[in-house]
C-alpha cells in the first residue's frame, strides 16, 4: 500500500508540474509564432522586437513610441557585424500596424552619432533582415544622428530581407537648430528586393535602390517633399548634389512619385538628372528657380509650376542640340508642363523644344498657362510631336512665338499642334513648316483660340492648318512656294483671307476694317442682330461694292504720275525710300519678286534666302562639292548656294547635319553674312537685332 501511494504521489506531483509548465508555456504564447500581439506602450513594443517570431502581427493603439536605449541590448550578427540595433527586424512575415483609426508615432530618442562614431547599424531607425515585412498606418521619426547632424535612414532593408511592404506611411521630419527639416531615407541595400511595394507614403528625403540587382522596387504614389529641406541645393565637393529626390536604381518601377520643391533646390542637378522616371509629378512652388543648363526630360513627367519662373542664367546658345533650349523634351516622352513661365534670359536658343527622332515613338505633350520670353530662338518648337498648348504666352523671342515642323525626322508621322487661346506677342507668331516632305511626313494644326500680335505663316509642304476661332492682328497666309492648306473658319483678321474661307463660312468687314470670319450658324445670327443697319457687309456678296470702295481708296491717295514713273511693283510705292535699291537688285537678278508683281518688302529672310541672295551677287559659282547638311536636299531650290556659302565660310551650320535653312536671319547675321561675301572681316555679332526683311536687304546690297 505504501508503495502505491508513492507511486500515486509521484504522478500527482509530475502532473502539477506539467500544469505548471503548462501556465508558463500559456503565459509565453503571447509571443508566439503567428500571434497577433496588442501593444499600447513603448515598452511592450520592445518586448515584442525582443521576442519577435515568424508570422507574428503587432497592432499599435494610438500614441507616441520611443524606442531608446533599451533596444541596443538587442543584438545580430548581419554580415560579421554584431552591434546593438535601435529596431531590428530579423524575422519574417512580420506585420507592424497600427489599430484601425489610430494615430501611432513610432520614434527613437537614441543618438547612435555621439556613442558609436557612426556605426552604420545604429544609425538606422528600423533595420529589416526579414522576408515579407510589412509595415502599415504609422508615422515614422528616425532617430537624431549628431554625427550626421540629421538622420541617416529610417528605414533600410539589409541581407536576408525580401518583399518589404511599406503602405500608408509618413517619415516625419526632423527640425535642426535654424528650423530647417531634414528627413532619414529609404534603403533597399539588397541584390534582390523581391516584390517591394512603397504605397502612400509620404516623406523629406530620397529613396536609394541601387543596390537592387533582382527583383523590383514599385512606387506607388510616394511624395517626397523637399521644400525647406536642409540637404535641398546641398552639394559635396567629391559627390555633386548628392541629395537628390527621386528614386534611385534601375530594378524600379514608378507608378506615381510627386516631388516638391522650392527654389532652394538645385532643379537641373537634383530633379533632372538620371534618377528621372516615367510617372513623376514635379510641385514647385512659387519662386525663381535658376538654372544654367537644360533641362531634359526624356520620361513621362508632369511639371506643376504653381506660378514660378524658370530662369536660364548661363548663356548656353552656343551648345549642341538638345542642350541650347531651355527645355529639351525627347525620346518619346509624354510630357505635361501647367502654369511656369520660362525667361530665357537671352542664354538659350528656344524656350521648349520638342524633338521626336527617327523610328522614335511620337512625344506627346501639353503646355498650359506656360509663358516663355526672351529666348533668341522660338519661345515653343514642335518637330515631329503632338503638341497641345492652353493659355500660352510668348513674347522678346528672337525667331518667334510658336514653330511647328518635322525637321530631319524622316519615319516619323509628322507633326500635330491644337492652340486653345492665349497670346502670341511676337512679330512672327506662328510659322508652319515641313523640311522633310519627300519623306511624306505631314504637319497638322488647329488654332482654337488665342491673339497673334503677329504672322502666321504656312509655308513648306504637307501641312494641313485649320483656323477655327482667334483674332489675328498681323498677316495670315500661305507662302507661294507650298502646297498646304489653310482653312479658315472663325476669326478676326487685318488681312482679307477670303481665298482661305471654309465653304460653309462667312466673311464680313467690321467698322474698323477688320475681317471678321464666321461659320453658318454665327453667320445667321449676325444678320439677326445687323438687319437694322448696314455697318457691315459680306464680302462674298458685295464683292463689287468693295472694289468700288477699294479704287476710290486708292484714287484719293494716288498721285499724279507718268507712266514711266508706275513702280514695277505693286506693293512698293515709287515714293518708298527703298524703292531705288529694290528695283536694283530686281534688275540684276539678285533678288526677285515672291510672286508676279510683288515683292513683299516687310517678309522676312531666311537663311536659305540670304545664301542665295548672295551666291546671285557673286555670279552663282557652281560649288565644288554639295551641302553636307541633312536639311539641304540635293534638289532644293536653295542648295547650290548653301553648298557655295558654306565653302567660302560666309555661313556655317548649327552643326554637322544641320544648318536650318527656314531659320529667320537677323539684321546683324546678315551683315555679318554680307561683309564676309565682300572680304571684309565683320564685327562679334551680339543678338538680339530685328529680323532682316527683303527690303532692307535690297538696300544693304544695291
Amino acid at each position: 500500500m505504501g508503495k502505491f501511494k508513492k507511486v500515486i504521489a509521484t504522478v500527482l506531483s509530475a502532473v502539477m508540474a506539467f500544469s505548471v509548465m503548462g501556465v508558463t508555456a500559456f503565459a509565453d504564447d503571447k509571443y508566439a509564432k503567428d500571434a497577433e500581439i496588442k501593444i499600447a506602450t513603448a515598452e511592450e513594443l520592445v518586448e515584442a522586437v525582443k521576442n519577435q517570431k515568424n508570422g507574428q502581427t503587432w497592432i499599435l493603439s494610438e500614441g507616441e513610441y520611443d524606442v531608446d536605449d533599451d533596444l541596443l541590448e538587442v543584438e545580430a550578427n548581419i554580415n560579421g557585424v554584431k552591434n546593438g540595433f535601435v529596431f531590428p527586424i530579423f524575422v519574417d512575415d512580420i506585420t507592424i500596424k497600427a489599430a484601425k483609426g489610430d494615430d501611432v508615432l513610432i520614434t527613437s530618442s537614441y543618438d547612435p552619432g555621439k556613442e558609436s562614431g557612426g556605426i552604420w547599424s545604429n544609425q538606422n531607425l528600423i533595420t529589416i533582415s526579414g522576408k515579407n515585412v510589412e509595415i502599415q498606418g504609422v508615422d515614422l521619426k528616425g532617430n537624431y544622428n549628431s554625427y550626421y547632424e540629421g538622420c541617416n535612414k529610417v528605414i533600410e532593408l539589409i541581407a536576408g530581407g525580401k518583399n518589404l511592404v511599406i503602405e500608408d506611411v509618413e517619415l516625419l521630419p526632423l527640425e535642426d537648430s535654424e528650423g530647417k527639416v531634414s528627413s532619414g531615407s529609404i534603403y533597399f541595400n539588397v541584390d534582390d528586393a523581391g516584390d517591394s511595394i512603397l504605397k502612400d507614403v509620404t516623406m523629406y528625403s530620397w529613396v536609394n535602390a541601387k543596390a537592387v540587382n533582382d527583383g523590383t522596387v514599385t512606387v506607388d504614389n510616394l511624395v517626397q517633399d523637399f521644400r525647406n529641406n536642409v540637404y535641398a541645393g546641398y552639394s559635396d565637393d567629391n559627390y555633386g548634389y548628392a541629395w537628390n529626390p527621386g528614386v534611385s536604381g534601375e530594378n524600379v518601377e514608378v507608378e506615381k512619385l510627386v516631388i516638391k520643391a522650392d527654389n532652394n533646390t538645385k532643379i537641373d542637378e537634383q530633379i533632372f538628372n538620371d534618377n528621372l522616371r516615367n510617372g513623376t509629378v514635379i510641385e514647385l512652388e512659387e519662386g525663381t528657380y535658376e538654372i544654367d543648363k537644360t533641362l531634359l526630360i526624356d520620361k513621362d513627367v508632369t511639371i506643376n509650376g504653381n506660378g514660378s519662373t524658370i530662369k536660364v542664367t548661363t548663356d548656353i546658345f552656343g551648345e549642341p542640340n538638345g542642350s541650347n533650349s531651355a527645355i529639351e523634351i525627347e525620346n518619346g516622352a509624354n510630357v505635361v508642363i501647367n502654369n511656369v513661365s520660362i525667361d530665357g534670359n537671352e542664354n538659350v536658343k528656344h524656350g521648349i523644344n520638342i524633338f521626336t527622332a527617327q523610328g522614335e515613338d511620337k512625344i506627346k505633350v501639353e503646355l498650359n498657362g506656360v509663358s516663355i520670353e526672351d529666348c533668341k530662338g522660338y519661345g515653343v518648337v514642335n518637330n515631329a510631336s503632338d503638341l497641345t498648348v492652353t493659355d500660352i504666352s510668348t513674347s522678346g523671342n528672337g525667331w518667334g512665338g510658336i514653330n511647328v515642323d518635322n525637321s530631319k525626322s524622316a519615319g516619323t508621322d509628322g507633326a500635330s499642334i491644337t492652340i486653345n487661346g492665349g497670346k502670341i506677342d511676337e512679330d512672327n507668331s506662328v510659322y508652319f513648316e515641313n523640311a522633310n516632305a519627300e519623306a511624306g511626313t505631314t504637319v497638322d494644326a488647329v488654332i482654337k483660340d488665342g491673339t497673334f500680335e503677329g504672322n502666321v505663316t504656312v509655308a513648306g509642304n504637307n501641312a494641313d492648318v485649320t483656323i477655327e476661332d482667334g483674332k489675328f492682328n498681323g498677316k495670315v497666309e500661305v507662302t507661294e512656294d507650298s502646297n498646304s492648306d489653310l482653312t479658315i473658319e472663325n476669326g478676326k483678321f487685318t488681312n482679307d483671307v477670303s481665298e482661305y474661307l471654309d465653304e460653309d463660312s462667312h466673311l464680313v468687314k467690321d467698322e474698323d476694317g477688320n475681317y471678321i470670319a464666321m461659320d453658318e450658324e454665327t453667320y445667321e445670327d449676325y444678320l439677326d442682330d445687323n438687319k437694322s443697319h448696314g455697318s457691315s457687309f459680306e464680302l462674298e456678296e458685295k464683292e463689287n461694292d468693295r472694289k468700288d470702295d477699294d479704287d476710290k481708296d486708292k484714287e484719293e491717295d494716288k498721285k499724279p504720275e507718268t507712266p514711266e514713273e508706275e513702280s514695277i511693283f505693286g506693293d512698293v510705292a515709287i515714293d518708298d525710300p527703298n524703292y531705288d535699291a529694290i528695283v536694283k537688285v530686281f534688275e540684276k537678278g539678285w533678288m526677285v519678286g515672291v510672286s508676279d508683281g510683288v515683292f513683299a518688302p516687310n517678309g522676312t529672310l531666311t537663311r536659305g534666302m540670304a545664301a542665295t541672295i548672295l551666291w546671285n551677287k557673286a555670279g552663282k559659282p557652281e560649288p565644288v562639292n554639295a551641302a553636307p547638311f541633312l536639311d539641304v536636299t540635293a534638289d532644293a531650290w536653295y542648295a547650290k548656294a548653301v553648298a557655295w556659302a558654306y565653302e567660302q565660310g560666309i555661313v556655317l551650320g548649327y552643326d554637322a547635319e544641320t544648318f536650318g535653312p527656314n531659320d529667320f536671319v537677323t539684321t546683324e547675321q546678315f551683315t555679318i553674312m554680307l561683309d564676309k561675301s565682300e572680304g571684309k572681316t565683320p564685327a562679334p555679332y551680339a543678338g538680339g537685332a530685328p529680323n532682316a526683311t527683303r527690303a532692307w536687304v535690297a538696300s544693304k546690297i544695291a
